[in-house]
């Protein structure tokens, strides 16, 4: 009797073949969107029998060059990463793909829904029905600034410890929404 090894990949638990065959049967190209502890990482990919072709590829650090300088992996930062993405896609002219989200569960209002409306709000079709969107109220990070002026109000030293890393920044947590909507401003505006 002969034995199977299992793909390396598999074998490490870092791909699941199956969910992979169904998105290549599809025949359009996959958004890959991964999310790791520090932020978000895209990548547009073809693909191709010697290997999938990378059409682009980015992070969520790019945001800063429209000036987010808060958490790149918050659910404000997913969103705009979302539209940022979207741009890029139609800068590349690519306008029908599937999300490929690797071995992570799809959780409604999450980080991936966000980024999924970032994309749809520039005008991509996404397959997801907008009952799973968070809030707007959540995407502009509003709840992030209520919770900021609670522990600000009730204990100094909390806040202090909790948004240390802003306000060793220089930044004011309780302008999140303001920069957010200035932010997508200027994605929205730019040729990217």
């Amino acid at each position: 009797m002969v034995k199977v090894i299992p793909f390396r990949r598999k074998r490490e638990g870092r791909t699941d073949y199956h969910r992979r065959l169904k998105l290549l049967k599809s025949g359009k190209p996959r958004l890959v969107l991964r999310l790791t502890n520090t932020g978000l990482i895209a990548q547009l990919t073809e693909f191709d029998p010697s290997g999938d072709k990378v059409i682009f590829g980015t992070t969520s650090k790019s945001l800063s060059k429209f000036g987010w300088d808060f958490s790149k992996k918050s659910l404000p930062a997913s969103y705009l990463f979302g539209v940022y993405v979207g741009k890029l896609c139609k800068k590349h002219k690519v306008t029908d793909f599937v999300v490929d989200i690797g071995l992570r569960k799809f959780q409604k209002k999450g980080r991936v829904s966000a980024f999924l409306k970032g994309l749809a709000d520039v005008g991509l079709e996404t397959s997801h029905d907008p009952e799973v969107f968070p809030d707007d109220d959540r995407i502009s990070g509003k709840h992030i600034v209520e919770f900021a002026k609670t522990l600000k109000e009730n204990d100094e030293a909390s806040f202090n410890k909790q948004f240390s890393e802003y306000l060793s920044k220089g930044l004011d947590v309780l302008s999140l929404s303001d920069t957010f909507e200035k932010v997508k401003t200027k994605i929205m505006e730019s040729d990217i």
